[in-house]
C-alpha cells in the first residue's frame, strides 16, 4: 500500500518524492478538505504545509501551500493577504515554467481584484489566465475564466457583453459535455436577463438550469433555481406558482440543513401566503424566517422578514405588533446602511493607499536611477528637503481644505435654519389666513344668511299659497347655503381642534369626511394626555386630513386605519389603507399634497416614511420629535 501511495505522489509531485514532500501534499489536501467545515483547522494545515515545504526546499509544495492559503484568505475576506499569497505562488510557478499553475494563479488573483472592486485589473488577470488555457487546450478552465469575465462585465454594468461571455462559456461546456457547467451557465444567464428586466427569458433559462440540476441530482443548485423562480413569480403577482416553486425549494433546503438558504425561502413563502390571503400561514413562515436569519446571522433575510411581518400585522389590525416590527426593520436597515457605508469607505481607503503606494514606488525608482551616481549623504539631504517641502505643502493644503469644508458646513447649516424659519413662517401665515377666513365666513356671511332666513320666515306667512310654495323652495336653498358656509368654516379651522384637542378633531373629521357605506374606518390613539403643543396638533390634523382625502379620492380603498401614539420622545401618526397602492415616485413627480405633508412635518423636525406597492395598499408614517 505504501509503495502505491509513493508511486502516486511521485507522479503528482513532479520531483523525487520524500517523506517530507509527501507530507506537504497531504497537509495541502487536508487544508482543502476542511476549507468549509472547519476553516480554522484548514488554516492550521495550510500553514504547516508551507513551513514544512520551505524547510524541505520543496518549491512546488511552497507554491501549492501559498495557493491554498490564498483561497482561505478569500473566504475570510482578507484580500491583502490573499493577494500576497497568490503573488508568491505565481513567482514560484513562473520559475518552474508551470503554465497550468501560472494560469490558476492569474485566475485567483482576478477573483481577489474583483472582490476589491478593482474590476479592470480583475479583467486583465482573467484574460491572462484564459490565453494560457487556450494555448494548453484546457476547455473546462477556459469556460471558468469566461464565466468570471462575464460576471465582471455584469458588475461593470455592461450586461450585453456579460451575456456574450456567458454564451461563449456555455458553448464550450456543451461541446465538452460538461452538463453541470452548462446548468450553471444557464443559471448565470438567467440572473443577467433578470437584471435586464427580461423576465420571460429569465424564466426560460432558470427552467433549463433546473432540468439539468435535477438530472445530476445537485440539490443545492436545484434549490437556488427553484427559489429564484419563486421570487420571480412573486414579483409578477402569480402567488400560486411562486408558492409551488418555493415549497419545493424549502423541502430541499430543509433536507440539506442550510439555515441561511432556508431563511430566504421561508421569507418568500410568507410573502406568497400573504398574496394568497393565508395570513396565519404567512405569519408562521415569516416568524420562522426571522428566527433562522437571526440564528445564522444573515441580515438581508432578516430585514425582509421584519418588513413583511410589519405589513402582515397591519393587515391583521394588530398595530402594536406592526409598529414593533416596522421599527425593528428601520433600525436594522439603518445599521446595515451604516455598516456597508463604512465598508465602502474602508475599501476606498485601501484602494487609495495601494494606488498612492504604487505611485510613490514609481517615483522612488525614477529618482534612484537619476541620483544613483551621487553620494549617499547628498542624496539623503535632498530627500530630507523634498520630504519637508511636501509635508509643509501637504499640511497647508490639508488645513486649507479643512477650513473651506468647515465654512461650507456652517453656510449649509445657516441656510437650513433660514429655510426652516421661512417654512414655519409660511405655514403660520397660511393657518392665520385660514382662521381669519373661517371667522369671516362664520361671523360675517353665515350670520347674514341666518338673518336673511329669519326675515324671510317672518314675511312668508302673508303670502298666497302659490307664492308661499315658491318662497319655501328659496328658504331651502338659503338653509343649504348656511350649512355649506358652516361646513367650509369648520374644515378651514375646526372648533373641535381649538376647544377639545387633536383626538376630537380627527374623530370628527373621520366621522363627517369618510363615507361609511363604502369605506370602513378605524381610529386608535394611545398616551396622548395631556394635550400636545398647539403647533404639533395643528400639523398632525392637517396631515391626517390630507392623507384621508387622498385615500378617498384615489385609493379605491375599503378600509382606512389611523393610529396616533406618543412615546417618550416622539409622537407617531400611522395612516394605512387596503387600496390599490402605487408605484413609488421620485422627488420630481410627487404631488402637491405629499409636498405639503412633508413641509409640515419638516417644519417641526419630523420625518415622513411611505411604504406602498401596486395592489398592496399604502402605509404612511409620520414621526415628530417632542
Amino acid at each position: 500500500m505504501l509503495i502505491a501511495v509513493l508511486a502516486f505522489k511521485s507522479l503528482t509531485l513532479g520531483e523525487n518524492p520524500t517523506v517530507d514532500t509527501i507530507r506537504v501534499m497531504q497537509l495541502c489536501d487536508s487544508c482543502w478538505i476542511n476549507r468549509f467545515s472547519h476553516p480554522e483547522k484548514a488554516l492550521t494545515f495550510g500553514l504547516k504545509a508551507l513551513g514544512l515545504a520551505k524547510q524541505a526546499g520543496f518549491s512546488k509544495g511552497i507554491a501549492q501551500a501559498y495557493n491554498d492559503l490564498g483561497i482561505l484568505y478569500i473566504d475570510q475576506s482578507d484580500y491583502t493577504k490573499a493577494l500576497e499569497s497568490f503573488t508568491f505562488s505565481l513567482e514560484i510557478r513562473k520559475e518552474q515554467n508551470d503554465s497550468t499553475g501560472i494560469a490558476a494563479s492569474f485566475n485567483k488573483m482576478g477573483i481577489v481584484f474583483q472582490k476589491q472592486g478593482k474590476l479592470q485589473q480583475a479583467l486583465e488577470m482573467q484574460m491572462n489566465a484564459l490565453q494560457i488555457y487556450e494555448q494548453s487546450g484546457h476547455v473546462s478552465n477556459q469556460s471558468i475564466c469566461l464565466n468570471n469575465m462575464a460576471i465582471i462585465h455584469q458588475n461593470l454594468g455592461d450586461l450585453e457583453k456579460s451575456l456574450d461571455y456567458h454564451q461563449k462559456a456555455l458553448d464550450l461546456r456543451i461541446s465538452s459535455g460538461d452538463g453541470m457547467g452548462e446548468g450553471h451557465s444557464y443559471l448565470n444567464m438567467a440572473n443577467v436577463f433578470l437584471k435586464m428586466s427580461d423576465t420571460a427569458m429569465s424564466v426560460s433559462f432558470y427552467e433549463k438550469a433546473l432540468q439539468l440540476f435535477r438530472h445530476y441530482n445537485n440539490d443545492e443548485a436545484q434549490s437556488a433555481c427553484l427559489n429564484n423562480l419563486g421570487k420571480l413569480y412573486l414579483a409578477r403577482g402569480d402567488f400560486e406558482k411562486a408558492f409551488l416553486f418555493l415549497k419545493e425549494a424549502l423541502q430541499i433546503r430543509q433536507k440539506g440543513g442550510d439555515k441561511k438558504a432556508m431563511a430566504s425561502t421561508y421569507a418568500k413563502l410568507g410573502e406568497a401566503y400573504m398574496g394568497l390571503n393565508e395570513l396565519t400561514l404567512a405569519k408562521s413562515m415569516l416568524l420562522q424566517a426571522a428566527h433562522l436569519a437571526e440564528e445564522s446571522g444573515v441580515l438581508d433575510e432578516k430585514l425582509e422578514a421584519l418588513k413583511s411581518l410589519g405589513e402582515l400585522y397591519a393587515r391583521l389590525f394588530q398595530f402594536d405588533s406592526a409598529y414593533y416590527y416596522s421599527e425593528n426593520y428601520r433600525f436594522w436597515m439603518d445599521s446595515v446602511y451604516a455598516t456597508r457605508l463604512n465598508q465602502q469607505i474602508v475599501e476606498a481607503q485601501i484602494k487609495f493607499d495601494s494606488e498612492r503606494q504604487l505611485n510613490e514606488n514609481q517615483l522612488l525608482t525614477r529618482e534612484n536611477q537619476l541620483f544613483e551616481s551621487q553620494l549617499l549623504q547628498r542624496r539623503t539631504e535632498i530627500w530630507l528637503l523634498i520630504s519637508m517641502v511636501i509635508s509643509v505643502i501637504g499640511a497647508a493644503i490639508f488645513f486649507y481644505y479643512r477650513y473651506r469644508q468647515r465654512q461650507q458646513e456652517l453656510h449649509a447649516m445657516a441656510m437650513i435654519k433660514l429655510n426652516e424659519s421661512r417654512l414655519a413662517a409660511v405655514i403660520e401665515a397660511q393657518e392665520s389666513e385660514r382662521r381669519r377666513i373661517a371667522r369671516d365666513l362664520h361671523d360675517g356671511v353665515g350670520q347674514k344668511l341666518a338673518g336673511m332666513r329669519l326675515l324671510w320666515e317672518a314675511n312668508i306667512d302673508n303670502k298666497s299659497d302659490n307664492t308661499a310654495e315658491q318662497f319655501s323652495s328659496i328658504k331651502k336653498l338659503m338653509d343649504q347655503s348656511v350649512q355649506e358656509v358652516r361646513s367650509i368654516s369648520h374644515q378651514m379651522m375646526p372648533k373641535e381642534l381649538e376647544q377639545f384637542g387633536l383626538i376630537a378633531a380627527i374623530d370628527q373629521m373621520l366621522s363627517e369626511g369618510v363615507v361609511k357605506d363604502t369605506i370602513w374606518w378605524n381610529f386608535e390613539h394611545h398616551n396622548l394626555t395631556p394635550r400636545l403643543d398647539s403647533a404639533i396638533e395643528l400639523a398632525l390634523f392637517r396631515i391626517t386630513q390630507e392623507l384621508v382625502s387622498n385615500i378617498i379620492k384615489h385609493a379605491n380603498a375599503k378600509q382606512v386605519n389611523v393610529q396616533l401614539l406618543k412615546t417618550n420622545d416622539h409622537v407617531v401618526l400611522m395612516v394605512s389603507d387596503d387600496g390599490k397602492g402605487m408605484t413609488p415616485v421620485s422627488d420630481k413627480t410627487r404631488g402637491i399634497g405629499m409636498v405639503n405633508i412633508e413641509s409640515r412635518a419638516t417644519s417641526l423636525g419630523g420625518k415622513v416614511h411611505v411604504e406602498t406597492a401596486l395592489g398592496k395598499g399604502t402605509v404612511t408614517t409620520i414621526r415628530i420629535p417632542l
